[in-house]
């Protein structure tokens, strides 16, 4: 049996402020921190060989505090288990980037793109390792997973697990919730401050 477990990272501002985050590199924020601390204890009973996680810092930092509770070799980075690229999307409110380019982002990676990618990470994981545990991103997680079960994931909130296993042949899914919901949404003036800061990082 092959076993790759993915763990969507914790919580950031933008996550709470619900805006597009993509490649854009936001941190975790200490909510984050803490479902990273209960999504390790959510794998209590899968045991891996090691962590690799996507290059970005709110998925890095999220493999490194699972790695420390679950006493497991964070391995490094792994190119692939980068969150799409929403073009000129990112930093909006998904709402208003549908109202203004309907699904089609400018300058975003194709769903397809994303697919083909999703899938290959799985291969890679699956061929050098029995079990492992990959801390990457909602949307790239959903892609990978529906890419090789010909499912349709549901969301993932943060901090959420979800354990793809290969038996016989055959790719099963298992989704673990967060037991950490989600902050309470920002208010309109948090909203604005995330907002302004978005702003100024994909200027």
């Amino acid at each position: 049996m092959t076993r790759i477990v993915f763990v969507r990272h914790g919580e950031t501002e933008w996550n709470r402020a619900r805006l597009l985050q993509g490649r854009t590199d936001i941190p975790l924020n200490d909510h984050g921190r803490a479902q990273a601390v209960a999504a390790a204890q959510l794998l209590a009973d899968r045991p891996a060989e090691a962590i690799v996680t996507s290059p970005l810092g709110r998925a890095v930092e999220t493999g490194r505090i699972v790695a420390e509770h679950a006493g497991l070799e964070l391995l490094g980075t792994h190119d692939d288990l980068v969150e799409r690229d929403f073009g000129d999307a990112e930093g909006w409110l998904v709402p208003e980037a549908r109202e203004r380019w309907g699904h089609e982002y400018p300058g975003a990676e194709a769903d397809a793109a994303l697919a083909a990618r999703g899938r290959a990470a799985v291969e890679h994981l699956a061929a050098h390792h029995d079990a492992v545990i990959a801390v990457a991103h909602g949307t790239f997680i959903r892609a990978a997973v529906d890419s090789v079960t010909d499912g349709a994931l549901d969301r993932l909130g943060n901090g959420d697990v979800v354990l793809l296993e290969r038996v016989d042949g055959e790719w099963r899914v298992e989704v673990r919730a967060n037991p950490i919901p989600a902050s309470p949404e920002a208010d309109p003036a948090e909203v604005a401050a995330v907002r302004a800061d978005a702003s100024a990082r994909v200027a």
